[in-house]
This record gives structure tokens, C-alpha cells and sequence, in this order.
């Protein structure tokens, strides 16, 4: 479709793009951005493997088989605990 050449950009795949920025900014420009990602991605993730393991020992007592219902529930407590952030 034309319409889609239109909105083509400066680079003209992921190989492209990832060339012209090592060309342009050095090994270093592949990484950009890569702290601010590391500052929201670490405590969110801490945050909801915390809340997904207190849920799911909430609801699974230890020793006891794995229930799909205990799954969910440790998944709906973590991203409850890492939404909240």
C-alpha cells in the first residue's frame, strides 16, 4: 500500500537503525535510554514477584499442590502491587 510510504522513517529496518546509531553516537548509543527503563522496570518487577508470592502463599498453604486459583490469585495480588507503583 502507498499509504505506508509515507510514514516511512529514517531507517529502513532494525539492522539500519542499529548501524547508523553505532555509526552516529558510538557502541554507547544502543543504550540509550537503558537507565530510565532499569529505574521503572527494577522496583515494578520487585514489587509484583513480592506481591504474587505473598498472594499465591495465601491462598496455597505450604505443602500443599499447586492450584490454577492460587496461581491467578499471586498474579492478580503482584499486578496489583506493581500497578499501584
Amino acid at each position: 500500500p502507498h499509504h505506508l510510504d509515507q510514514c516511512a522513517g529514517e531507517y529502513k529496518g532494525v539492522f539500519d537503525a542499529a548501524g547508523k546509531i553505532y555509526r552516529g553516537h558510538g557502541f554507547g548509543g544502543l543504550y540509550q535510554g537503558l537507565g530510565a527503563c532499569m529505574l521503572r522496570n527494577v522496583p515494578c518487577f520487585g514489587l509484583y514477584f513480592l506481591g504474587s508470592e505473598l498472594g499465591f502463599r495465601l491462598v496455597n498453604p505450604p505443602g500443599e499442590p499447586t492450584s490454577p486459583k492460587s496461581v491467578f490469585f499471586g498474579g492478580l495480588v503482584g499486578g496489583g502491587c506493581a500497578g499501584g507503583l
